[in-house]
């Protein structure tokens, strides 16, 4: 009963939102009072058409140009087999799975397979169905009419959905042009099966595996991350006139990080042998999205508290925070491009150790040593590790989750104080991104 309770209490929630969304869409506004001469255009995503891209795609390393291969070399197969089988009506169902089916990347292959090959089968077991029970061409046309409207209303939700209802339609289409059509749905079915193994089989023929990408997004998401950390100072340090840029840079930053959770989906789709950086990458998300929050509350506590703030000190406290955490962010660029070889001098307050050498020689045994890289990811979970135990402990005590951790200023004040251990967080946060990044750009460039 409390769930329920809890849940109903949502529900009205929603409601009560949905009601002042509706309420404040229908009040009259002078656009001009609440867009005063902003420009828009940067909160826009713009698809350029340039010659350029198209010679940037006819490189043999283009994704684009490797699955234009893949797919022509699919559907020439998909042409000889069609030839070769013993009914030649419908051989174009080949193609159209094959064409339906292969995708860029793995994952969206494996996911199309599945929707396509389990719909036709549904479809082909609901149409039998219909066919036998009814003959009447009015009530066909019915089924006809509602297999149409289904087919286009689940297109772009779930195209499972989409199959079922495509299978339905072209055999009933089949059976009122030719009725009595005996192996329609098996003809169908059997061509679905042919497409999916051949689109199946050429996703691995000149692959363009996630993780290639990866490192891109990652680069993408810090230099995006240090100018929203940047622009975050500008408007807390009052150097920017509005928080225009700050919200444009907070856009960008968040499309980055989609662009990037959605290629690291895509890559736990594809086969184990292709995963790279799981756990480092999972944690390098979550971290990231903590110094967003961190950024947030930030400016948050200096809005809400700003008379209770001691200025000169808060300032100087954003501007050593921001700085720090831009510093560590810009190390961990550096550290995702680094070579391998780099690795040895070490980095940050980790040195590696330098090598003994044996008065018989090298030793044989023993593990090898440890990749300057792989301690840095270990430093960082083991600093996750100290934070989680502070926060159970605080909470074992009844301490909230603002109290863990020292809560002293040097002005005496509780809003700096406040202030300080949230851009305190900030630093560390965004230090643990610096120490796992290398391992993630190491583990991108190992070839599997």
């Amino acid at each position: 009963m409390t769930a329920l309770a809890e849940t109903l209490d949502m529900i009205r929630g929603a409601i009560t939102l949905i009601g002042q969304l509706h309420e404040a869409s229908r009040t009259p506004v002078e656009p001009a009072k609440v867009l005063p001469g902003a420009d828009m255009t940067p909160f826009l995503t713009r698809q350029k058409y340039e010659l350029g891209v198209l010679r940037d795609n006819l490189k043999w390393r283009s994704p684009a140009f490797r699955f234009a291969l893949r797919i022509s070399m699919a559907v020439a197969l998909g042409l000889w087999i069609a030839d070769h089988l013993p009914y030649a009506s419908h051989g174009y169902w080949i193609l159209l799975t094959i064409i339906v089916i292969l995708k860029p990347n793995f994952s969206m292959t494996k996911q199309r397979y599945n929707d396509r090959v389990i719909g036709t089968f549904i479809g082909c077991i609901i149409s039998v169905g219909i066919l036998k029970v009814f003959q009447e061409p009015l009530v066909l046309l019915g089924f006809l009419f509602l297999a149409l409207v289904a087919s286009a209303a689940f297109s772009t939700i779930k195209y499972r959905y989409t199959a079922i209802a495509a299978c339905v339609q072209v055999l009933i289409q089949i059976n009122l042009l030719m009725p009595n059509t005996q192996n329609a749905a098996g003809e169908r079915l059997v061509d679905t099966v042919i497409g999916g193994i051949i689109a199946s089989l050429f996703s691995f023929v000149l692959p363009s595996w996630e993780y290639r990408a990866i490192p891109k997004l990652v680069e993408g998401v810090l230099q995006a991350n240090r100018r929203y950390i940047a622009a975050t100072r500008d408007l807390l340090l009052r150097r920017a006139k509005d928080d225009f840029a700050y919200r444009v840079q907070r856009k960008q930053f968040m499309d980055a990080l989609s662009a990037l959770i959605g290629s690291f989906q895509r890559m736990l789709d594809e086969p184990k042998s292709r995963h790279r950086a799981v756990d480092n990458l999972n944690r390098f998300i979550v971290q990231n999205y903590l110094v967003a929050a961190h950024v947030a509350a930030a400016r948050i506590q200096v809005r809400q508290h700003y008379a209770e703030l001691d200025l000169p000190a808060a300032e100087a406290a954003i501007e050593q925070g921001t700085e720090a955490a831009s510093r560590s962010l810009q190390l961990a660029i550096e550290r995702l491009a680094a070579d391998d070889r780099t690795g040895s001098r070490g980095a940050g307050f980790i040195r590696s150790g330098e090598p003994v050498a044996s008065a018989v020689g090298p030793s044989l045994e023993g593990p090898p040593p440890e990749h300057a890289d792989d301690r840095r990811a270990r430093l960082a979970d083991s600093a996750d590790r100290r934070r989680a135990d502070e926060l159970a402990h605080a909470a074992t005590a009844g301490e909230s989750v603002h109290e863990a951790g020292p809560t002293a200023s040097s002005t005496g004040r509780p809003a700096n104080a406040v202030l300080e251990r949230r851009l305190r967080a900030l630093r560390e946060d965004a230090a643990k991104i610096a120490l796992r990044t290398g391992a993630i750009g190491r583990a991108m460039r190992m070839r599997g």
